[in-house]
């Protein structure tokens, strides 16, 4: 025999002919879908932060340890005998650079703010490299920024015509060198993690 008649479901409580229970019994999921949170706009909670959530981090970690960088050879260069002299090298490339220009280079007092305020801008620019790394490995990494940064610091100024005396002057000199700029990465490593930790959500107690 051949049924004809549609086949209805039922559960208790049900009565053919509602609409809203049948919807309700058949297709429970769409009122499960009215009361919880989109699943799209809950994977993007979940997800890698946007650009700016990641550059304004790595741009202040950056900041950071150029400051830390700048206040080693600004105290060492005044109070350590052979202390590496990289302002020396920033007035001398700021100098050739404007002779090559064709304007005349600003005097020894000015001439060195100059090239201290792009040894800020620069190195902060280097050190925020970091934010490419994750938080997680910031500190590894900006020893390693460091010490790529130390070892061209000794190893380059004398094939670009700027001199060795002021970063490769003694063994000690040497070791200052990479030194400074390694807890230069290691301080834009920290502060990477710190502000990441301050911006990451704690979770509340219900």
């Amino acid at each position: 025999m051949i049924c004809t008649e549609p086949i209805v479901c039922t559960a208790p409580g049900f009565e053919p002919g509602t609409p809203n229970q049948t919807e309700a019994t058949v297709f429970p999921y769409r009122q499960g879908a009215a009361r919880h949170e989109d699943p799209i706009h809950e994977e993007k909670k979940d997800g890698p932060m946007n650009t700016t959530e990641t550059l304004v981090p790595a741009v202040a970690s950056g900041v950071a340890g150029a400051c830390a960088l700048t206040a080693l050879h600004e105290s060492a260069r005044r109070t350590v005998p052979h202390a590496p002299r990289m302002d020396i090298l920033g007035m001398r490339a700021i100098a050739r650079g404007m002779e090559a220009m064709g304007k005349k280079p600003p005097v020894d007092g000015h001439l060195h703010d100059v090239a201290l305020a792009g040894d800020l801008v620069s190195n902060s620019m280097y050190y925020s490299l970091i934010g490419l790394g994750g938080p997680q490995n910031a500190v590894r990494n900006g020893a390693l920024l460091g010490l790529a940064a130390g070892l061209g610091g000794v190893l380059l100024p004398g094939p670009m015509g700027l001199g060795e005396a002021p970063s490769n002057r003694t063994r000690a000199t040497q070791a200052m060198t990479v030194a400074w700029y390694v807890v230069g990465g290691v301080a834009a490593g920290l502060a990477y993690q710190w502000l990441n930790r301050c911006a990451t959500p704690r979770p509340t107690s219900r």
